[in-house]
């Protein structure tokens, strides 16, 4: 089997580095945009760099939410999948609430360089979603001798890998992956 990829964002979403990032203007609670990214196909955006901070702050026009929360019963935040933070960039006087149970969710402040701050997550804010890794724009690859070419898939991962196969066989060659894979919880790691 041969697979190979050319890389580029969904429609509406700019590249950086190996994700792609999209803004959203219209303002919702933290919860209410964290569902807005997933039925999308992405989530929201997790900063791991100064770099990644800088990007998506270019990108910004007012107090965005990203994808940091407070953990349930605790005093500490983490990425909404779990992942522990290993870069911040928090406001001076940030967090500063979390232990009030008020501010769970984390926004990029407007007003402060866009530098994190906690808030309500129930105050409606912009919010950023992002897609790791990148959707090929064209998937060429060959099952049994036959090459066949996919366009639009969601995102390159193993999983989608998975989900190529998968549906090869399900759907003997008659393929429509954009489809099929997005969203698919069982095929996504």
């Amino acid at each position: 089997m041969n697979i190979s990829f050319s890389g580029g964002c969904p429609d509406g979403y700019v590249e950086f580095e190996s994700s792609c990032y999209k803004v959203y203007t219209g303002k919702k609670y933290a919860y209410a945009a964290s569902e807005a990214c997933v039925e999308d196909g992405a989530h929201l955006a997790y900063i791991t760099s100064q770099a990644e901070q800088d990007f998506i702050a270019g990108q910004l026009v007012a107090s965005t939410w990203i994808g940091l929360r407070k953990l349930a019963d605790e005093n500490a935040v983490s990425w909404w999948d779990g992942t522990p933070l290993d870069f911040t960039k928090w406001k001076s006087d940030e967090p500063n609430s979390l232990d009030s149970g008020d501010n769970e969710c984390v926004r990029m402040r407007e007003s402060s360089d866009y530098k994190w701050a906690d808030m309500d997550c129930n105050t409606n804010y912009d919010y950023v979603c992002e897609v790791e890794g990148k959707m090929p724009s064209s998937t060429q690859f060959a099952y049994h001798g036959k090459r066949t070419q996919v366009t639009q898939l969601p995102c390159v991962s193993s999983s989608y890998i998975i989900c190529i196969l998968s549906s090869w066989k399900r759907h003997k060659g008659a393929l429509s992956l954009g489809s099929f894979c997005r969203g698919r919880a069982d095929v996504i790691l």
